[in-house]
């Protein structure tokens, strides 16, 4: 059966969607602030903390085909560039659903839980994956819809150009 949450996180979507806020409008603007707790509740990370370092943050579900390829190379990715902090932003109703798609494909990045949806609401994301790259200075200068294997090329030469 499908919950009221998850009805009310589609219509969400679809609604931030139709009034135009697009993800790549938020290219060359500063990246709204946020602070989120991982899931297992002992880390709280705030975005504005994070100044001075090149972050990707990616928006992510657990009943998201895509994001079960995309993320286990953001993973890799992550292991493998000490200057850029990835965060996997999880918008699951239910935070057991999104701990499960973690333990299953291994993850050790950073997972936060955006609980009331505000996050993704203030970003405008409209698909899943979806993801940002931000600048030293907080600015956003990438936007990404989707995924494919491609994508983490692109992502990469992004990342390149902003160290």
């Amino acid at each position: 059966m499908v919950s009221i949450k998850y009805i009310f996180t589609l219509l969400l979507i679809l609604v931030v969607s139709a009034l135009g806020n697009d993800l790549k409008e938020m290219v060359d603007k500063e990246a709204p602030d946020f602070t989120l707790k991982t899931f297992d509740g002992k880390k709280t990370v705030t975005l504005k903390d994070l100044r001075g370092k090149v972050v990707i943050v990616d928006f992510w579900a657990s009943w998201c085909a895509p994001c079960k390829k995309s993320l286990p190379e953001l993973d890799q990715l992550d292991a493998a560039l000490e200057d850029v902090v990835i965060l996997a932003i999880n918008i699951d109703d239910k935070s057991e659903n999104a701990l499960e798609f973690i333990d299953e494909l291994g993850l050790n990045l950073t997972c936060l839980f955006d609980k009331d949806k505000k996050v993704v609401e203030a970003y405008g994301v409209s698909a899943m994956p979806s993801a940002l790259l931000i600048d030293k200075k907080g600015m956003v200068r990438y936007a990404y819809s989707g995924y494919t294997k491609e994508h983490l090329d692109v992502v990469k030469k992004h990342i390149k150009a902003l160290l």
